[in-house]
């Protein structure tokens, strides 16, 4: 009797247990995250603790008409802390820092088989481990960073490089995935608070626990640090970053090719032009007969020359040259 009785009270405490997320003291969601939302303490930050039994990782136990009750109060319970806007004035505590943390255990749960050190040593033989562990190796580490010891810090977006770049291979593995949209969708909650890293207020008008992607509401990703990312962080070392160093080398090769081509056909024109000049002067030169270049053959401007008066014995002639020299001659034989 005495063992039932142990039994049943261990059952009811994991029943319990297997209900409940972490939420902030005294929030207005309270009663949707808490391990009792009747009988418990909303002020008692024990009374609302998150552990793997509280994380669901299919579509199907979310909604549906096979949907759970871990999934669905997951589901109210996260909505719920993404728009309360409360923050507990004593602790600090925020719903919205508490989303974060709810949304990074389902992830690091489901995908890596651990959180914090609660471990799954059956991991390697689940379905989403094994369609996207490798896809999603990039952000293991980070996931995971003080997942439990500062539960609603954003130190994991810098830590081992920028979770908002390297997340994105694991959110489309998820996305083609049987089943897996809502954690894919998840994932996206997760990059957008990275981006944002919204206070106590989160504008996120998306339907994150619905299985049916949802997009990004920044521009374009910010710097994941509070302060500055370092140029390693923003760069990191990924086919899908830029264009490869061989491409690179290609294109300028390619560009001096076309450049000396193009000086090529320059000097090809140029000689052209050239020997047609020679070859018409030579022509020119042929059809003169002499050497006279275009424009020599005649002195235009030039005055007429004038005829010229030459005097002899017999008086001045007035004449062309070469009568006046036939002239002397006859007298000169006349005289003989």
């Amino acid at each position: 009797m005495a063992k039932f009785i142990l039994f049943t009270l261990l059952f009811a405490l994991l029943l319990n247990l297997s209900c409940a997320l972490e939420v902030a003291p005294n929030s207005p969601c309270a009663k949707k995250c808490l391990d009792d939302p009747q009988n418990g303490d909303p002020a008692d930050t024990q009374a609302s603790l998150t552990v793997h039994q509280n994380l669901a990782c299919y579509d199907w136990e979310f909604v549906g008409n096979n949907s759970t009750d871990v999934g669905e109060k997951f589901a109210n319970c996260q909505e719920c802390l993404k728009d309360s806007g409360y923050e507990d004035s004593k602790s600090g505590e925020r719903d919205t820092g508490l989303f974060l943390f709810n949304n990074k255990a389902t992830v690091d749960w489901c995908v890596f088989g651990r959180f914090g050190n609660e471990n799954n040593p059956n991991v390697t033989d689940t379905y989403p481990y094994q369609q996207c562990n490798k896809a999603c190796s990039s952000i293991s580490s980070s996931i995971d960073y003080k997942i439990k010891t500062d539960p609603a810090s954003y130190s994991f977006c810098d830590y081992n490089g920028n979770f908002t770049i390297n997340v994105d291979s694991c959110t489309e593995c998820l996305y083609n995935a049987t089943s897996l949209t809502i954690l894919g969708n998840v994932l996206v909650a997760i990059k957008e608070t990275c981006i944002e890293k919204p206070g106590k207020d989160f504008q996120f008008e998306q339907d994150i626990y619905n299985a049916t992607r949802i997009q990004l509401q920044s521009a374009s990703p910010s710097p994941s640090s509070s302060d500055s990312l370092s140029t390693s962080s923003v760069a990191p070392d990924s086919e899908d970053s830029g264009l490869s160093k061989g491409a690179i080398a290609g294109i300028v090769l390619a560009g001096l090719v076309v450049i000396v081509l193009i000086l090529v056909g320059i000097l090809i024109f140029l000689r052209r032009i050239r020997r047609q000049r020679e070859s018409k002067t030579v022509e020119l030169v042929d059809r003169n007969g002499n050497n006279t270049l275009p424009g020599e053959a005649y002195n235009y401007g030039a005055s007429t020359p004038q005829k010229q008066s030459y005097t002899y014995s017999h008086g001045p002639v007035h004449g062309h040259p070469a009568e006046m020299s036939t002239q002397q001659d006859a007298q000169e034989m006349s005289m003989r």
